[in-house]
């Protein structure tokens, strides 16, 4: 029993020793494998990679836009670390942003993109050398802006007013590129309209004050710089009457001389006996023209020259007939016809 016992107490440094082994041999295999890993992430790459270029100026009195067609997209020959290389791939999946200086000459310059690339603050951190760039120049256009104060219009379709339309502020701020503002001139203006939601209070005569929002024109909305600071506008007036829309058919009558009726017979066509018209105007003067005591005829009125000539067709003239006397239509009318023009056939009486 005793040398049992002394044999299995003199296997135990051996296991200790073993031990001491394995657990150096992981030590150094970490370390070995984290300097490799340090090293590979360190070492130096190439790549080119894609990415898109946002130019801006430097303070707000400029703009810059592209002149040559250039979509903004680059592509870039870089080189340096593998883990610089990958913080530049997370960083061009945005576009980077290249502010011009503001000593650059207003007017259409040439951009040395490489240079200005080489320049970018967020580039620089990443640690990267940015060896090339294609395209290598762009075209830019640098305006000055400005701003202007130009009046406000207010925009009242459908409301016939009466006197004058009180505008409160009377101007707006529009910033805008000085060359256009100077090509415009006191043309500018802008434009207040009545917002839907307050539609409904111009359905009756009387005063009104609304809220209107103001627009630019359609004419530079799409130009580059302008940009509009006063959104808002008071305005207000008095309605005289709401404009309406409504459709008629006026029946065709032929007017020619007296002299000349007993010797020239004239035919229309039976589809232009009838013109389809739709007048606009006044809600009560367009109530009052549908009434039975309003007329409306299409006159084609004829002259001794048309019958001799034996014309076949003429545009014709609309107005009402009351008390049997023919007027044009009253003022402030408008006409929207799908065709005014009547066709006919003039003979001579007598004449087979």
């Amino acid at each position: 029993m005793v040398r049992a016992g002394t044999a299995r107490a003199a296997t135990w440094p051996g296991v200790a020793a073993l031990r001491e082994k394995l657990t150096t041999f992981v030590v150094v295999t970490l370390v070995t494998l984290t300097i490799w890993l340090f090293a590979e992430a360190e070492s130096l790459g190439h790549e080119s990679l894609p990415c898109t270029v946002e130019i801006a100026a430097a303070d707000s009195s400029r703009d810059v836009s592209p002149t040559t067609g250039w979509d903004g997209r680059v592509t870039l020959d870089i080189s340096g670390s593998r883990r610089a290389l990958e913080q530049v791939r997370d960083l061009l999946s945005q576009p980077v942003r290249l502010t011009l200086p503001s000593t650059m000459p207003e007017g259409e310059q040439s951009l040395d993109l490489l240079e200005a690339m080489q320049v970018s603050e967020s580039l620089v951190r990443s640690g990267v050398t940015i060896e090339s760039v294609r395209p290598l120049r762009a075209g830019v256009l640098v305006q000055e802006i400005v701003t202007r104060q130009v009046p406000i219009r207010a925009e009242l379709p459908g409301v016939q007013v009466s006197g004058q339309i009180a505008v409160t502020p009377d101007k707006a701020d529009v910033r805008l590129p000085r060359v256009l503002a100077d090509r415009l001139g006191d043309a500018l203006a802008v434009v207040a309209r009545v917002p839907s939601d307050q539609r409904s209070r111009l359905d009756q005569p009387g005063p009104v004050a609304v809220q209107a929002e103001i627009v630019l024109p359609e004419s530079i909305t799409k130009e580059r710089g302008v940009q509009l600071l006063t959104q808002r506008a008071s305005l207000a007036f008095s309605i005289k009457s709401t404009l309406t829309t409504a459709n008629f058919a006026f029946p065709v009558q032929v007017l020619t001389l007296p002299i000349e009726w007993g010797d020239w017979t004239v035919e229309i066509r039976d589809e232009d006996e009838r013109l389809n018209v739709e007048l606009t105007g006044p809600s009560d003067v367009i109530d009052r023209l549908k009434s039975p005591e309003e007329r409306l005829i299409a006159v084609l009125a004829l002259s001794s020259d048309d019958l001799a000539k034996k014309a076949t067709s003429k545009d014709a003239s609309f107005g009402v007939v009351r008390d049997g006397v023919f007027s044009p239509l009253p003022a402030g009318v408008q006409v929207k016809a799908d065709r005014r023009t009547v066709r006919f056939e003039v003979k001579k009486r007598g004449e087979p």
